[in-house]
């Protein structure tokens, strides 16, 4: 047992000396790891030759020029293509341009006008002969083409929230994009015009004219993305966009039938290439009928599929098209179910509106039958429900509160400043009197707010925040109340848009001087007196200007600074109740004039008394 501890101790012993010799071997590498790396830095390690691309961008060494202005090829051929629109001073073209828009339709119409034509001719009418007016088709979408693709390398694009206007990223962006599919179909036009000098005749079916047909259609993926842009920067209204959604189903059904009726007759030219006896379209009996005939005949066939099993008048007649029928039916009951289901949705977004309104009806009427209310009351009820529900059809501003918050904040900062400048700027109200620092900051005070029709905005002699407001849409209307009957209005104006009012007492802290209510569901933009005073009062100037406006509106009744007109006459200066044109006016100089002014009368200085006549009594 003892021995047992002596060899115990003896091995924790040298297991001490192993791990203290282990860490001092350690530190020693460590130390020498230290040295070496100082005798590099201090050697010739750190000449710039040396130094890696990705050190050059670290330390961004614009000494360094060499590097920094070595291009590859590919850079400069982008180089190359800068310069050379540079040179004809061709500008950029915006996403957004209105030409843009329009040349996007057009190409879009264009472009699958002639691919449909192109592919009747390629794939049925390839035993005819090529005619005059297809040759000069063909010349036409080849300029278009060309036309497009400059168009393309010289257009703006999104990018997150920002355009990119610079040459090169646009070039990079639609090279690595749709590039390659437009120059195959420029290709293709090109080599039947000039190389191959045939368009469609191809009576021997030659594979490789097949392919070159095909890759003609090979911009159709760019024409699917213009398609997408026009979609995107086209606004329309609900029903428009559910008769637009409808056409393009009903396009969608149209384009799959017509490619599933070209794949099957081009199964019966395999098959007559093949010397097959019986296939469908001999069963026809259309192999000497015209290429239009054929035609009718495979659309036919690939409609009556797509939309039931089939009438039998038309069958496959032998094992591949057996399998091809059946593919198809796999394919089309895929492609009725949505298309079906499509058009269900559609018609629900339609009905949604009138949906929720008879909700709304059916809720108010059991509320009014139950409160036992009189039938003139519930049909005033009724008829303006229905008046309300068309009034907000194409607006919901939740919802557009909803997405407009998702954007970032330079986004959200960018429409305001863009929808708001837009409104401030059309009064001079505000231009001729303020900086434009202090309009700058204005914008974002201005609060969008709806207006229900007949609601009361604002009352006579009534002091509220103060708000001026700017009418965007709707109609306003200007009143007093009539005195003598308490529910007559005097109405002395109707503003529509682009119009403000309650600047007076925006300006003044004044009292409203008139009433103001919505005719119909109106939009405004309106800014607090409270808000507009914590901006103005960081700057001395327009404070002052400020206060001088104030001060002539109160004591001089003088508007001519805030541009007021008299509703009645148009003149500046008064108000329409001050209006002497509709209003009795009262000189009060003249009158008090009038009544201090008397004639002189002239006295005599001297008064003759009459004698006393003394009468004698009896």
């Amino acid at each position: 047992k003892k021995q047992l501890n002596n060899i115990e101790k003896a091995h924790q012993i040298i297991s001490k000396v192993f791990k203290f010799s282990q860490n001092r071997i350690d530190r020693i590498n460590q130390h020498v790891t230290i040295f070496i790396q100082n005798l590099r830095d201090r050697s010739y390690s750190r000449k710039p030759i040396n130094l890696s691309i990705y050190d050059y961008q670290v330390i961004n060494d614009y000494s360094y020029f060499a590097l920094k202005n070595q291009n590859n090829k590919l850079d400069q051929l982008f180089d190359k293509f800068v310069y050379f629109f540079k040179l004809f001073k061709v500008k950029i073209i915006l996403p957004t341009d209105l030409f843009l828009i329009f040349w996007n339709i057009f190409q879009f119409i264009i472009s699958y006008l002639f691919f449909i034509y192109c592919s009747l001719m390629f794939f049925f009418g390839q035993n005819t002969q090529d005619q005059i007016h297809f040759r000069v088709i063909f010349w036409i979408i080849l300029v278009v083409f060309i036309l497009d693709l400059c168009i393309s390398f010289n257009t703006a694009f999104f990018h997150k929230d920002l355009v990119i206007h610079q040459r090169k990223q646009i070039a990079k962006k639609y090279l690595e994009s749709y590039f390659l599919f437009d120059f195959m179909s420029i290709f293709a036009i090109f080599f039947k015009l000039f190389v191959y000098n045939q368009l469609s005749y191809n009576p021997d079916h030659d594979f490789i004219i097949y392919l070159y047909n095909f890759l003609v259609f090979s911009r159709v993926f760019t024409i699917q993305n213009k398609r997408k842009q026009i979609q995107e920067l086209i606004t329309l209204k609900d029903n428009q966009k559910h008769i637009l959604k409808l056409f393009d189903l009903l396009g969608f059904i149209i384009i799959t039938a017509h490619f599933v009726c070209i794949e099957w007759n081009l199964l019966a030219v395999y098959q007559e290439i093949n010397g097959f006896e019986i296939y469908w379209v001999q069963k026809a009996h259309i192999q000497d009928s015209p290429w239009t005939t054929r035609y009718v005949q495979s659309f036919y066939w690939s409609v009556t599929t797509m939309s039931t099993v089939g009438y039998g008048d038309i069958t496959p007649t032998n094992t591949y098209e057996q399998i091809f029928a059946s593919l198809n039916m796999i394919m089309f009951s895929c492609v009725f179910a949505y298309s079906v289901n499509n058009i269900g949705m559609i018609l629900q977004e339609i009905e949604k509106n009138s949906k929720e309104l008879n909700n709304n009806l059916s809720t108010i009427q059991k509320f009014l039958n139950r409160k036992q209310v009189n039938f003139q009351l519930k049909s005033r009820v009724i008829h303006y429900l229905n008046f309300l529900a068309e009034e907000q059809k194409d607006r919901d501003k939740q919802a557009e509160d909803l997405v407009f918050n998702k954007l970032s904040n330079k986004l959200r900062d960018e429409i305001i400043t863009e929808i708001n400048t837009k409104i401030l700027v059309n009064f001079q109200i505000f231009t001729k009197n303020f900086s434009i620092s202090t309009l700058n900051k204005l914008v974002f005070r201005m609060k969008e707010v709806i207006i229900l029709p007949n609601e009361i905005i604002f009352k006579e002699e009534e002091i509220d925040d103060q708000s001026i407001y700017f009418i965007e849409d709707g109609i306003i209307e200007i009143f007093h109340q009539n005195l003598r009957s308490q529910g007559d209005l005097n109405v002395i104006k109707k503003l529509g848009k682009n119009s403000l009012f309650g600047e007076i007492s925006f300006f003044s802290g004044l009292q409203r001087k008139a009433s103001a209510r919505s005719v119909n569901l109106s939009t405004l933009y309106k800014i607090k007196r409270q808000d507009f005073l914590e901006i103005i009062i960081k700057n001395s100037e327009d404070y002052e200007k400020y206060k001088m406006i104030q001060e002539q509106i109160i004591f001089l009744k003088d508007f001519s600074q805030i541009n007021l007109v008299c509703y009645s006459c148009g003149a500046e200066g008064h108000l329409g109740q001050e209006c002497r044109k509709t209003h009795q006016y009262f000189d009060k100089q003249f009158i008090i004039l009038k009544k201090n002014f008397s004639i002189f009368q002239k006295r005599f200085t001297q008064i003759q008394r009459r004698k006393k006549i003394e009468i004698t009594s009896l």
